[in-house]
């Protein structure tokens, strides 16, 4: 690597997070078609690469309250608004889920 060691972890971080938007892409086409076991599977994959995605956090809170469960996806949406508090969006979730 040499001097491009910076240059070299920066493009490996890219790719991760390319793998990772992938994986939750493939799982939310697969929620939106209502086959939550699989869009579970793909979007926690995604967090495996990266579980510092606000995003990614919400779609796991969304294929688990389809699932009707709620406890897994009010755990989610909490982690969700832990990333991005001014998500008004994941707080209507949650004050649905609470009611």
């Amino acid at each position: 690597y040499g001097d491009h060691r910076d240059l070299h972890l920066s493009i490996r971080r890219q790719r991760q997070m390319c793998i990772r938007d992938s994986f939750d892409t493939i799982g939310w086409i697969y929620f939106k078609m209502k086959n939550y076991d699989y869009a579970k599977k793909y979007i926690e994959r995604s967090l495996e690469i990266n579980g510092n995605s606000a995003v990614v956090l919400d779609h796991l809170a969304d294929v688990y309250s389809a699932m009707k469960d709620y406890t897994n996806a009010k755990k989610y949406w909490n982690l969700s608004l832990s990333k991005n508090p001014n998500n008004e969006n994941v707080r209507k979730k949650l004050e649905f889920i609470k009611n």
